[in-house]
């Protein structure tokens, strides 16, 4: 995936606590049976990062930021499609977080 062009959405969270529970909830959202590894883990002692069905996502726990990398295809109809669908979702699952 890293020589693929992605799109970046930045999501900013109250504090640490909540930056914690969208990337639990994006990670629930995101999952796909034929996934591995799709779980959060530490990076440093203030980021997280988790991978799931090809989405990246990091949390900054020091700046209450969320990053989110949706992979962009460039070939078929269908997988515009897809990345369409798969941002839709993130956006959706953060709304609900930013409306708590």
């Amino acid at each position: 995936m890293d020589d693929h062009d992605v799109i970046y959405r930045s999501f900013r969270c109250r504090d640490a606590k909540t930056g914690h529970a969208l990337l639990e909830s994006l990670q629930d959202a995101l999952y796909s049976d034929n996934e591995r590894g799709c779980r959060i883990r530490r990076e440093t002692q203030g980021m997280f990062y988790m991978c799931c069905d090809g989405v990246r996502v990091r949390l900054n726990e020091p700046k209450h930021e969320v990053l989110v990398e949706v992979p962009m295809p460039a070939e078929t109809n269908a997988q515009l499609a897809e990345c369409r669908k798969t941002l839709g979702t993130v956006e959706t699952v953060a709304k609900k977080h930013h409306s708590r």
